[in-house]
């Protein structure tokens, strides 16, 4: 074998065991990473809500002479207070005024929006339906999300018997507002005329003819203290089934 022979297969040799002299097989090249994906900047925090509304166990009352009462009997103001000697209750009630001057009151009041709040308005003008439904109804979105509110029926005179114009008018007004608001309508006229004391002649009589009845009022419309006694424990309870 000449040397050009001998220096061929010597190379051929060390190819095939590797050149190191091992005989493992070469360990497999390790694939590359992904790239990282590209963050963009993080999103902003959604902006603050309005801040929650504190509600007060404070009552509101709204409303005119029946609310207000006379001289020389108070309105159902003063019963609530002795019912809820711990809580302000606001006797919002002035003599002779519509439903759009009490809401004119209302929509300038700023301070009791939060509280529970009654409204008895429109027996002063009975006669505009649709003026006083317009009325409690900005006087009730003026409150905002305070849904803890009352509205009452309207109540007739002892001369606005079933079947006057009068008190059909009345009928329509309440019916109207019962379907407005529902669980916040307090029937208060119907259960004032179903106080009737079945042993007074007078008390039947008012009672067939769909009106308060004597031994409630003091002049055919303002109740007196028996019958703001009537109201007052109403709207407790009304208050207490809500829980308010």
């Amino acid at each position: 074998m000449d040397r050009r022979t001998a220096l061929l297969g010597l190379v051929a040799a060390l190819a095939g065991c590797g050149g190191g002299g091992g005989s493992a097989s070469p360990a497999p090249a390790l694939a590359a990473a992904p790239p990282a994906a590209a963050q963009g900047p993080l999103a902003a925090p959604p902006p603050p809500g309005p801040p929650a509304v504190t509600l007060s166990s404070n009552i509101a009352l709204w409303g005119d002479s029946l609310t207000d009462g006379t001289s020389e009997i108070p309105g159902y103001s003063v019963q609530l207070r002795r019912i809820y000697p711990s809580r302000i209750v606001y006797d919002g009630g002035v003599w002779g005024e519509t439903s759009t001057s009490i809401t004119r009151r209302v929509l300038a009041d700023r301070d009791r929006r939060t509280w529970v709040t009654v409204f008895w308005m429109g027996r002063n003008n009975l006669a505009d339906p649709e003026q006083v439904k317009a009325d409690i109804a900005a006087a009730v979105a003026h409150l905002g999300g305070n849904a803890r509110f009352i509205v009452m029926s309207i109540i007739n005179s002892s001369d606005e018997t079933r079947g006057t114009a009068r008190h059909a008018t009345m009928t329509q007004l309440n019916a109207d507002l019962a379907s407005t608001y529902h669980d916040n309508f307090l029937d208060v006229r119907g259960h004032l005329v179903d106080q009737f004391d079945p042993n007074s002649p007078q008390d039947v009589a008012a009672h067939a003819n769909d009106v308060v009845p004597p031994s409630l009022s003091q002049d055919g419309l303002h109740l007196n203290g028996a019958g703001y006694a009537v109201v007052a424990n109403r709207v407790k309870a009304f208050m207490d089934a809500k829980g308010w």
